[in-house]
């Protein structure tokens, strides 16, 4: 290849997309049960679903701040019918006791028993408690569909639970449960969540005009880092647009497009997959000292590019709706091991190769290079103990907590990420900034023959006396095959 060739060693983002598509198999948060005929067996009772109901008055209430019925928050049990999985006798058909309820989270012990739930008639027993009043709880006779509204009157977190008091190991239930709060069927726990990413939205915007701009008045020094942080500006945006339409949705109506969904969750690992790159881009030297060299390895870092991007679509598709399903810390440290174990095999081969591109660059006095990369590091570390402590806090924001955790279940699952990749993201765009003292001249501006007044191939931060003279344009192509074809495409300097 010729010196200067350009390799696209970002990740390519049809592969990397379609992987992540695949992939991830959760659902956003909201307030809404679907059960499609789901095995409820004799004498059991499972907690399904958590609901954060916001009850209290909206703020477009009456003078008086009384609720109308029309804002009033309520549980819809809607289509609830039992059906039989095998032909059974009418006796049993008769006895069946289905019951679909939503009752407070955080009294979910004081209100029920576990070894004794069940009244003899069949029914579920709630044992005496002050918080018996705001279960909500119909029965679903076999062979029949029920569909009943009812008011919520206390905010708090609620879990959705089906309960089957009869004999019968061959019933099936299916219906939803749709929750809706006094604010629109957004998670409470959620309710400023179309705010931040219309202000996410408005930041890569900002980001990417800037950008764009940088780009185009420096065309002859671009290389794939640019290119890889353009690409993360782009789906750093089309993240914020499309969960903005998603929360958009799920408030209206409760429920929102599954493939939708998938796409949200695609747009930030593909958001997080070229940051990523853009890092390794680095690491390696790619548009700093190296060219045709790093041809060869362009498909490696595409390959671990790839790779991260599998990783870490088990970990967004859960922790995407952890809190609604209160999942089992085993299923948690399942979804996280993946990314973590990349992450870790990906930093040791990303150090070795940039203690190789320190030393070249040592070697060959690029000194406002090596400063680049020593700021990396610094940048790299950071993000890296951030990255890890907002891990860390959202593991141990447990689901389910009350009303005045709320805040921290959308701190932590949203705002904080989003702050980090953008304070990650501006950091890399300072670093990189195309300019002479660091980036060399791009295939372009060598095949086009225009220097623009700088050398090439003469270290960028050597001091006069150590210039050693300049390269003359005219001899590139001699110095391609000679003993100064090293330092071709090294990072260049204004002449003077």
């Amino acid at each position: 290849s010729s010196r200067g060739a350009s390799s696209t060693m970002a990740p390519t983002p049809a592969v990397v997309f379609a992987i992540a598509l695949t992939l991830l198999v959760g659902g956003t948060e909201a307030e809404v049960y679907k059960v499609t005929k789901e095995d409820v067996l004799g004498y059991t009772l499972a907690a399904k679903h958590l609901f954060y109901v916001d009850a209290s008055p909206p703020g477009r209430g009456n003078k008086k701040g009384l609720v109308r019925d029309d804002d009033a928050a309520e549980v819809v049990f809607e289509d609830m019918r039992v059906t039989l999985s095998t032909l059974e006798s009418n006796e049993e058909k008769e006895s069946g006791g289905v019951q679909v309820g939503l009752i407070p989270w955080d009294e979910f012990g004081e209100l029920l028993d576990k070894s004794s739930f069940c009244t003899a008639d069949g029914n579920l027993s709630l044992k005496e408690h002050a918080s018996k009043k705001d279960a909500r709880i119909v029965k679903v006779p076999i062979g029949k569909t029920v569909t009943q509204r009812l008011k919520i009157t206390t905010t708090g977190v609620y879990v959705a639970f089906l309960s089957n008091c009869g004999p019968s190991d061959n019933l099936q239930v299916s219906g939803t449960v749709l929750v809706k709060g006094t604010n629109g069927y957004l998670p409470a726990n959620r309710k400023g969540v179309l705010t931040l990413f219309g202000w996410g939205l408005a930041a890569h915007i900002i980001a990417g005009v800037v950008w764009v701009g940088l780009l185009a008045s420096n065309k002859k020094l671009l290389h794939e880092p640019h290119y890889a942080i353009a690409s993360c500006i782009a789906f750093g945006a089309a993240e914020a647009v499309c969960y903005w339409q998603l929360f958009g949705e799920v408030g209206d109506t409760g429920e929102s497009s599954a493939w939708l969904e998938k796409l949200c969750q695609s747009m930030s690992i593909m958001k997080s997959s070229y940051m990523f790159a853009v890092i390794l881009l680095l690491c390696f030297g790619v548009g700093l000292t190296q060219a045709e060299e790093y041809s060869g390895i362009s498909w490696k870092l595409l390959g671990v590019t790839t790779l991260f991007s599998i990783a870490l679509a088990p970990k967004v598709a859960v922790f995407d709706y952890r809190h609604s399903k209160n999942l089992s810390d085993s299923d948690i440290v399942l979804a996280m091991i993946p990314i973590i174990l990349v992450s870790l095999a990906s930093l040791a081969w990303a150090v070795k190769g940039l203690s190789a591109t320190m030393t070249r660059c040592k070697d060959l006095s690029y000194s406002e290079t090596l400063k680049l990369l020593q700021r990396l590091v610094i940048l790299v570390v950071m993000l890296m103990l951030v990255a890890a402590g907002i891990l860390a806090a959202q593991v141990m924001d447990r689901p389910g907590r009350d009303v005045s955790h709320w805040s921290y279940h959308m701190f932590w699952n949203d705002i904080a990420g989003e702050m980090v990749h953008l304070i990650g993201l501006v950091s890399l765009m300072v670093l990189c900034m195309p300019n002479q003292a660091t980036f060399k001249a791009n295939a372009y501006a060598i095949s086009q023959g225009e220097g623009g007044g700088v050398m090439v191939g003469a270290p960028c931060a050597q001091d006069e006396d150590e210039a050693g003279g300049v390269l003359d344009l005219d001899d590139i192509a001699d110095a391609e095959t000679g003993p100064a074809a090293d330092t071709i495409g090294a990072p260049m300097q204004a002449a003077e």
